[in-house]
């Protein structure tokens, strides 16, 4: 790789045959190796700690997945720097906020292409949030986004007051007849708002635009 660095990744997920396919996959990328393998969380823990991976790709959910995070945490990583992509599915959607708090760097679908796995795991590792699984770029360096202000009147991101309700509604896994109901509008209306936020924040997908809600602090703007 002419000296550059391999980025060294860890696959944590308890479907073999997911893990076995993810690595066959990811080994074939240049610039990858996929170092370990784990079903669970204790053992992802430990193999993390003996293989010192630069990524951990993460298929676990709930319990599973937030002691993982626990025992990652409570795990000396010798000043090694370990970024973690989280697979997800569209009906988790409703807690993508609990899975940022646990730290994580990317949240990509399971259905998403190997182009899409592929990139979130290079913006990662030069540091950028990587979140959701469209063309859209929602992310933006972690380090040096800069604080928002809660503020209609500065229409962050260009979005009216009643488009930053939607994102807020959209974020909480609210559906488009629930969020139609909330606001007394048509169902209709509400397509025709999301299509014009989708526009303004470069996103594509429901998940995406919860996942870029919770980043940019749209959520707590929108009540």
């Amino acid at each position: 790789m002419n000296g550059t660095p391999m980025t060294r990744i860890m696959i944590v997920d308890e479907h073999l045959l997911f893990r076995e396919g993810l690595t066959r996959m990811l080994e074939d990328e240049p610039g990858f190796a996929v170092v370990g393998q784990a079903s669970e969380a204790v053992e992802a823990a430990r193999t993390a700690q003996e293989c010192s991976p630069d990524v951990l790709i993460v298929g676990l959910s709930g319990r599973a997945l937030a002691r993982m995070m626990q025992l990652l945490r409570s795990t000396p990583a010798n000043g090694h720097a370990v970024h973690t992509i989280l697979l997800t599915t569209t009906n988790e959607a409703t807690r993508l906020g609990g899975m940022l708090q646990l730290g994580a760097a990317g949240i990509v679908l399971r259905e998403s292409s190997s182009h899409q796995v592929v990139k979130s795991i290079r913006r990662v590792v030069n540091g950028h949030d990587s979140c959701g699984n469209g063309e859209g770029d929602a992310s933006a360096p972690r380090r040096a986004r800069p604080p928002r202000v809660a503020s209609f009147e500065e229409k962050p991101f260009g979005l009216t007051r009643r488009e930053l309700e939607i994102t807020g509604a959209v974020a909480r896994g609210e559906s488009n007849r629930k969020i139609a109901a909330r606001f007394s509008i048509a169902e209709i209306t509400v397509k025709h708002h999301l299509t014009r936020i989708f526009d303004k924040t470069g996103v594509v997908t429901r998940l995406e635009l919860a996942v870029f809600a919770i980043n940019n602090d749209l959520i707590e703007m929108s009540t």
